[in-house]
């Protein structure tokens, strides 16, 4: 990239979710992103809009010398926040507005923040909108392809804001930034768009500190890292916990995260006992050293727009079992047929009426995959190796750098030529 282009705007990053590094999520994509445009923007600013957040502007330093600002979190759940733009008059007088402004929505609560910035900007500004769910929400609810407009009328309140607001971003953002190529064709095929204005930049894994290199003839340890909730397929996981617990009668499950469910995810697993330990969030550096530790990593998501947690194991040679859906089933398509947990349309726990149509993982499946790996420790050595090694050569740092940099280098050109923003109609 040119470098007067490079010092020419301020960037802003906006988000729900910032600092510390979990295992997967939204904040993980803001970290990597901050991280990158640090080492090539000198005025970098990251707007925090944490959920529930009602507190005035505040500013301070982050750890990488860029300008933290914490905003008021927008409700859009119920309804739109009429109130909001008074709130961010505050955020206004502590930004560069006189300035070209190239700005980051992470997430459609981190677009809608950031579309209002542009409308108030007095010079060129450039909206990037980089969304985590529509496509995931939809397939999970089983609407997914065609039905896709249905869901527009008829999904349940507590999901429709979410999957409404990233179609309206899509349509209104100068540029869309995928984190996979899945979301990609969703949004294309069945939603409308510019193609042009589209990109690919999934997440990237660092090095582990250490990479497994002794399997064992017998799965003993097996983790799971992730949010607890219906979307990570874990009410489907203990509904079957009795075939799950049979299928590996020697196993310990390591359950590594936090979320609504957790409270009923241990109490039905509770006559399992110490064969179910439950370490809630811990800090990613503790996550990655025990990870080489364990036999089996076991994702079996519902939805997932990439699969960040599935990357982490790869990338320590853990052998790795996990559903075929979304980005999840983009990144571990090479995983051979009998480690991929196959989902099936069925009946939805996110819907009060459970006959509604969605996604779910049948028991039939989860006793399949799980037998197969029991039977073939050679073949989960054997993946756990290769996982290793495509982590490294396909979703290091260096590519995250090359595609972050093409991406960078239309947004940067559309900026300093003065493009107008375009409007695409959505699906």
């Amino acid at each position: 990239m040119p470098r007067e282009l490079l010092e020419s705007p301020h960037v802003i990053v906006i988000t729900s979710e910032y600092g510390s590094m979990r295992i997967g999520g939204v904040g993980t994509y803001t970290n990597m992103l901050v991280d990158y445009l640090r080492r090539g923007f000198a005025r970098l600013h990251v707007v925090e809009i944490p959920n529930s957040n009602r507190d005035p502007v505040s500013v301070r330093e982050g750890p990488l010398g860029e300008r933290i600002l914490r905003a008021p979190y927008p409700r859009f759940q119920t309804r739109l926040d009429i109130d909001y733009d008074p709130k961010l008059e505050a955020l206004y007088r502590l930004l560069p507005m006189d300035e070209p402004l190239l700005i980051f929505g992470n997430d459609s609560y981190g677009t809608y923040v950031g579309e209002r910035i542009r409308a108030a900007a007095r010079n060129r500004a450039c909206l990037v909108h980089v969304p985590h769910l529509f496509a995931s929400l939809s397939h999970f609810n089983g609407y997914g392809g065609e039905r896709f407009g249905e869901l527009l009328r008829t999904a349940p309140p507590r999901i429709l804001p979410f999957i409404q607001k990233d179609v309206e971003m899509l349509s209104r953002a100068d540029f869309v930034l995928f984190v996979s190529q899945y979301m990609l064709a969703y949004a294309s095929q069945y939603l409308g768009g510019a193609p042009e204005r589209y990109g690919i930049v999934g997440h990237y894994v660092e090095a582990p500190p250490v990479v497994k290199e002794h399997y064992s003839d017998e799965v003993r340890n097996v983790i799971f890292m992730g949010r607890l909730e219906s979307l990570k397929g874990l009410h489907e996981l203990f509904e079957h916990l009795e075939d799950v617990m049979r299928c590996l009668p020697r196993a310990t499950f390591h359950i590594y995260g936090m979320g609504s469910l957790r409270d009923v995810l241990k109490w039905r697993g509770r006559r399992f006992g110490d064969r179910l330990v439950w370490y809630g969030y811990r800090p990613r550096e503790e996550v990655l050293r025990v990870l080489p530790e364990m036999d089996l990593a076991i994702i079996p998501s519902l939805c997932e727009s990439f699969g960040y947690s599935a990357l982490e194991a790869m990338a320590a040679g853990v052998p790795l079992i996990a559903s075929d859906v979304g980005g999840l089933g983009e990144l571990t398509a090479w995983l051979p047929e009998g480690l991929r947990l196959r989902t099936a349309v069925g009946g939805n726990p996110l819907f009060d009426d459970v006959k509604e149509i969605g996604i779910t993982l049948p028991r039939e499946e989860l006793v399949r995959v799980l037998t197969y790996a029991a039977a073939h420790p050679e073949v989960l050595a054997a993946t756990g190796r290769q996982g290793a090694v495509l982590a490294r050569e396909q979703h290091g740092a260096g590519n995250y750098t090359q595609r972050m940099d093409e991406f960078l280098d239309r947004t940067l050109q559309w900026l300093a030529n003065g493009v107008p923003s375009k409007t695409t109609t959505g699906g």
